[in-house]
């Protein structure tokens, strides 16, 4: 993979919102100061107070890109690598079938205003699977 890789995820840039029940799950991703990584920071909110907090990042190591993921209060505070394994125009999907969950994230962009992320495992033959319909946040 090359640096234009990195580039072709523009379509994950901005403010993003999902909510199911009574939890409202939100991403934002940017470009680092040299664009060289995409950053992101994900917070999932029940009844308006934080449940989860994640720092996400979209950097090239070596040769290939990967999904750098630390959940505040998970995993020692420790960062876990997602290797990319597929990518297209309007999708790309990072796996590390090592984690317990998920082992891969997936984006796919629905359209301008519309992306879907699925984070996913498989355990004894049996598929976790949870869908985040994100819509693009307006700012009013």
């Amino acid at each position: 993979m090359s640096q234009t890789s990195i580039q072709s995820l523009n379509w994950l840039l901005g403010d993003w919102q999902y909510t199911r029940q009574d939890m409202v799950f939100t991403e934002f991703w940017s470009y680092s100061m040299d664009s060289t990584t995409l950053e992101g920071r994900g917070i999932a909110y029940k009844n308006n107070r934080i449940v989860s907090q994640e720092e996400m990042r979209i950097e090239q190591i070596d040769r290939d890109l990967y999904y750098i993921v630390t959940v505040k209060n998970h995993n020692e505070n420790k960062a876990i690598p997602f290797r990319l394994t597929s990518l297209t125009d309007n999708s790309v999907t990072f796996e590390n079938p090592d984690h317990d969950f998920p082992q891969k994230i997936e984006y796919t962009m629905i359209n301008q205003d519309s992306i879907n992320a699925v984070v996913s495992a498989t355990s004894n033959e049996k598929i976790r699977k949870l869908v985040f319909n994100f819509s693009r946040k307006t700012t009013n």
